[in-house]
Order: C-alpha cells, then sequence, then structure tokens
C-alpha cells in the first residue's frame, strides 16, 4: 500500500498557513488539521494561555507531542506552529512523514497582520523585542530551517489565497511548478568558497561548480539550492545544476524571498517594462524582452517577433520550472506562439519539450514577419539562429543605413541581410550579400522582396554569394566597394581561442580595407565574448593604422538597451565604423 500523503505548511506566524491549509485540504479532498487547534484541544487552553502560563520550552514540548499524533494519521494537510521547526525532533518526524512547503512573506507584512490580529492578546511575545523586530529576528533564526525542509517556497504576500491554493494544489499533485525533489529530502545546501561567496554577494550570477566546498547532498537539476555561509546565514538562492560547470544560477542575494511563481511573475514584469517605451510597436515589434543574467534569470532569453514568442534556454535548470513560466509568459503577454528553442549543448530530459516545439499555440509553418525601424524582415523560429534573427545588431544595422547613400555596399557574413536591407532603404546603389549558408541567402531575398515597395530598395541592386568569406576575401580581382561590413559569428567558444579569434579578427579587416575606394566606410563588428570590446576597437584602429590609408573613426557601439550587459561576462557584443579619406 502507498504512503498517504501528508502535506505540512511550515512558515512565521502571520504567513497564512491556517487559511491556506483549509482550502487546499479542500481542493485535494483529505482532512485539514491545525496544530494549534490540536494542542488547545489536549490542553483545555488557548496557545496564547499555555505560553504565558508554562513558557516557550514546556509549550515546545506538547507540540511536539501533538505533531507525533497527527502524524500517524493518514492523509492530511497541515498547518504548523511557525516555532515547530526549532525542536530537532519536530524536524525529523516533518521530514520523514510529509511533504513540506514553506508559506512566507516579508518582516513588514508579517508583523502587519499580527497587529491586525490582535498581536499579543492572541500570542505572547517569545522575545523582549516590539513585535515588529522580533518578527524579523525570528525569521532570520527559523528561515534556515524552514527553507532546509520545504520542496519548495511559495509567497503569500502578493497572491489570493484561493489562486495560492490553486497553484499549491497543482504543484503537490505534480502538474507544473513543482522542483525535482524527492519526499523527504532535505533543502540543498551549500557552502562555497571564500572568493565565490564574496562574488556572488557582489551580484555575480553564477556558481562555478569548483567552487562549491560543501553539498548537503546530491543535487538534481533545476532544483532549489540555498548558499549558506559559514556561519549558517543566508547567503543567496539558485536553481542548481547537477551537470553543468555553472552548478548554480542565483537568483536571488541578501535578503531571502520565496521563489515560486510570484518571484518570477515580478522579474518578467521588470524586464517587460524595463523595454517599454523604448520603441515605438509600429515601427519595431522584434526585441528581447528577457535577457538572461542581465535581467536576474540566468540562462533564460525570451524575444518577441510580432505576436510571436520564443523562449531559449541555455541550461537545464529551467526544464522543472517550463510549465509555470509557459503560463506567467502567457497570462502577462498573450503571445499567438511561445516556441522553445534550447542551446546545442544543453540536455533535455526525457519527456521534456524539445528544441522547436511550442509551448503555447503552434508551431509557425513558415517563418514569421516582424518589424525593425519600418522595414520588414523575416524571423524564422524553428531553424534560424539564435531566436531566428541577429536583434542584438538592430541599431547597428540602422547606423549603417544612415551611411549607405549611393554606395556600393558588402555585406560579409551576410546571414538574413538585415544590414543590406537598412542600407538599400537608406539610398545604397547596391548591395552583395556574401555567406556560407543558402538557407540564410535565400532568407537575405526574402528579406529584400518584403521591402520592395520602398522607392530606395526597388532601386538598390541586390546579389547573393555563396562562399566562404575567408577564402573568397582571397580570390584575385575582386571589385572594390564604398562600404564594407565585416560582422563574423563568434570566433572563439573559449578562453583559449582568444589569440586565433584576434588574429581572424585582424586577417579579416586587412582584406576588407583592401576592397574599399578612397573615402569608402569599414564597419566592423565582434560578438566574440572573449574578445572585449578595448582590444577589439584597438586591434581595428592598428589595423586602420598600418593600412597607411587616412582615416577617420565615425563610431564604437555596443550593447543595445534590450540587450542590457550587468556583469562582465555578459558583454559580447561590439562595433566600430571607419571612414577613409578621398571621396
Amino acid at each position: 500500500m502507498s504512503e498517504p500523503q501528508r502535506i505540512a505548511l511550515l512558515g512565521p506566524r502571520g504567513a497564512g498557513k491556517s487559511t491556506l491549509g483549509e482550502r487546499l485540504a479542500s481542493l485535494l479532498l483529505v482532512p485539514w488539521v491545525d496544530l494549534d487547534r490540536e494542542i488547545e484541544a489536549a490542553e483545555g487552553q488557548s496557545c496564547a494561555e499555555l505560553l504565558r502560563a508554562h513558557g516557550e520550552a514546556w509549550f515546545r514540548e506538547r507540540e511536539l507531542e501533538s505533531l507525533e499524533r497527527v502524524s500517524a494519521r493518514g492523509a492530511q494537510v497541515l498547518a504548523t506552529g511557525g516555532g515547530v521547526v526549532t525542536n530537532e525532533r519536530a524536524r525529523q518526524l516533518l521530514r520523514e512523514r510529509y511533504r513540506c512547503f514553506a508559506l512566507l512573506a516579508s518582516p513588514a507584512c508579517l508583523a502587519e497582520r499580527l497587529r491586525a490580529q490582535g498581536g499579543a492578546a492572541t500570542r505572547p511575545g517569545l522575545t523582549q523585542a516590539d513585535p515588529a523586530a522580533e518578527v524579523e529576528e525570528l525569521l532570520r533564526a527559523r528561515l534556515p530551517h524552514y527553507l532546509a525542509l520545504a520542496e519548495s517556497v511559495w509567497s503569500s504576500e502578493r497572491t489570493s489565497v484561493d489562486e495560492l491554493a490553486r497553484s499549491l494544489a497543482l504543484c503537490v499533485r505534480g502538474a507544473h511548478g513543482r522542483e525535482p525533489v524527492a519526499k523527504g529530502q532535505p533543502r540543498l545546501k551549500l557552502e562555497l568558497e571564500p572568493t565565490a561567496e564574496r562574488a556572488v554577494k557582489g551580484g555575480h550570477p553564477w556558481v562555478f561548480r569548483d567552487k562549491v566546498k560543501r553539498l548537503n547532498r546530491v543535487g538534481a537539476t533545476g532544483e532549489l539550492g540555498i548558499v549558506f555561509d559559514r556561519s549558517k546565514r543566508f547567503v543567496a538562492a539558485g536553481l542548481y545544476d547537477a551537470s553543468s560547470p555553472i552548478a548554480l544560477r542565483v537568483l536571488q542575494v541578501g535578503s531571502p524571498r520565496p521563489i515560486d511563481a510570484g518571484f518570477f511573475a515580478e522579474r518578467l514584469a521588470a524586464s517587460v517594462a524595463e523595454r517599454s517605451g523604448l520603441f515605438d510597436p509600429a515601427e519595431t515589434d522584434g526585441l528581447r524582452l528577457v535577457h538572461g543574467e542581465s535581467d536576474g534569470l540566468s540562462g533564460l532569453v525570451l524575444d518577441r517577433y510580432g505576436e510571436h514568442l520564443v523562449l531559449k534556454i541555455y541550461s537545464g535548470v529551467w526544464f522543472p520550472w517550463l510549465a509555470m513560466l509557459r503560463d506567467l509568459i502567457g497570462e502577462a503577454l498573450h503571445p499567438r506562439t511561445l516556441l522553445l528553442r534550447t542551446s546545442r549543448n544543453v540536455e533535455v530530459p526525457a519527456g521534456a519539450p524539445r528544441d522547436g516545439e511550442a509551448l503555447c499555440g503552434s508551431v509557425p509553418e513558415a517563418p514569421v514577419e516582424f518589424r525593425e525601424h519600418g522595414l520588414r524582415f523575416e524571423a524564422d523560429l524553428v531553424r534560424g539562429q539564435k531566436t531566428g534573427f541577429f536583434l542584438d545588431q538592430r541599431e547597428n544595422r540602422s547606423r549603417v543605413g544612415a551611411l549607405a547613400r549611393g554606395r556600393a555596399v558588402l555585406n560579409l557574413f551576410a546571414h538574413a541581410g538585415g544590414f543590406s536591407v537598412h542600407a538599400a532603404a537608406g539610398g545604397a546603389q547596391s548591395c552583395l550579400d556574401v555567406d556560407q549558408s543558402e538557407h540564410a541567402l535565400a532568407a537575405a531575398r526574402r528579406n529584400f522582396e518584403r521591402n520592395r515597395e520602398r522607392a530606395e530598395v526597388r532601386a538598390a541592386r541586390h546579389e547573393t554569394r555563396r562562399a566562404d568569406v575567408f577564402a573568397w576575401l582571397r580570390e584575385p580581382a575582386l571589385p572594390s566597394f564604398d562600404l564594407v561590413i565585416v560582422d563574423p559569428p563568434t570566433l572563439a567558444q573559449r578562453a583559449s581561442e582568444k589569440e586565433g579569434a584576434l588574429r581572424a579578427y585582424e586577417r579579416l579587416n586587412q582584406s576588407a580595407l583592401q576592397r574599399l575606394r578612397p573615402g569608402g566606410i569599414l564597419v566592423a563588428a565582434s560578438c566574440t565574448a572573449h574578445v572585449p570590446a578595448d582590444e577589439f576597437f584597438a586591434l581595428l584602429r592598428n589595423v586602420v593604422r598600418r593600412a597607411a590609408r587616412p582615416a577617420r573613426e565615425l563610431w564604437t557601439s555596443r550593447h543595445p538597451a534590450d540587450h542590457p550587459a550587468r556583469i562582465r561576462e555578459a558583454h559580447y557584443l561590439k562595433c566600430i565604423a571607419f571612414e577613409l579619406s578621398g571621396r
């Protein structure tokens, strides 16, 4: 016979455990048990009277006796007292006989609720502090126990009881939002090397595996891991990865708070709000809404292409949370399609959605259309690189368009022709796209056709050439151009490849300069994270200087506003432009 389903709600007084427990029990069709009421029934007095008369130590013994009795019963939802976790035997019973969930709220919220409920009249203080200070002191002391016992943590602060009960019922039934933690497992706890702990406290979102000093048990990918310092104080919480060199992707630092649907809804709303007003939706509806680490959601990006959204994950930690994310994104943004893309190095668990599957809506049968500064482009959400298009180069494409009037343009590593379409719309005479992918060049030709209603685009001659750019530039008797764009894919996947990447950038741009007429413009870009912007700019300035062709630097650029870079490792994109004299 299977073990009966026993659910225990943990958390401080004022968190709402009793109210939530009663609603949850009705949804799960099991009895509701309130531990404080069990004590009162056994002793014939209220908990407040018992504490006043006998003190806390005596009360904890009676609390343990009541817990031993009720834990021997069958299926139930148990609302515990806030201090039950201070008793070691009680913690053992909860760990062995219950699936535990923590219900939390901020100290200010808890103090206000307790005042509204009558304060010391219903429960005397356990310390000599004022009520607000006592709440904060007790929460700080008991929080490690709540986190160690709980499968997941839920906030009662901004969510209605009915909504919270429905979400928790789904979690209990395994429908969604549940971490991959076996019943009875203590919360995963990490202790870090001092350098890593300082980095996390300073805001770095990654904990590398070789910096984890101690784990209390084997962790599962996607479960919540809590970082404590040597004094057992909370440092951070994040999602654990059992196989990646990045062992923990940090979500919350400093002050503990529940990592639940409310947490992720807040992060999503903040990211979307940050992009609000950046673009006129009638002119630009292709943009990044969530940019991973820089938006506090490490390893996760969300891009918009018109009415379609693409969620891309760069770490397997997100698979257990996909259903919850799907629901949150659907409720907030109402996409026609939400498509999943996964990084090539992410292992997809059995039964999980795979790369290119629709999380909501249906997979588009053809590339979808979006707008960029009034121009129309297609994005192949299923086969395209990144999430379907290189949205991060939007502003650089616009800058090229402003420089292109009357010029013959060479677009190297052209991909889907974004730079060329902007150049044509800006009045370029001709555009030649060179790329080794016929699939990409076919998209470039279609993107030109999408914009032929513009007189400038109709007037521009457009050609494509399928070739390896490095080899093509060595061909004899190549024509010359007035504007050359050099925008290769990343040239170094790891730090050890950096020097080779720098040499490749040097060769490419030296060859590009040789193709420029007097007065021509060179636009050189890099998306290689292992090559810092300052080094890339210095290299290009040296290339131009050694070419012995007088030139002036027009501009440098880095990340656009919808791709913020708030940690060092997020700085990958840089671009620089030069104009030769003599036109």
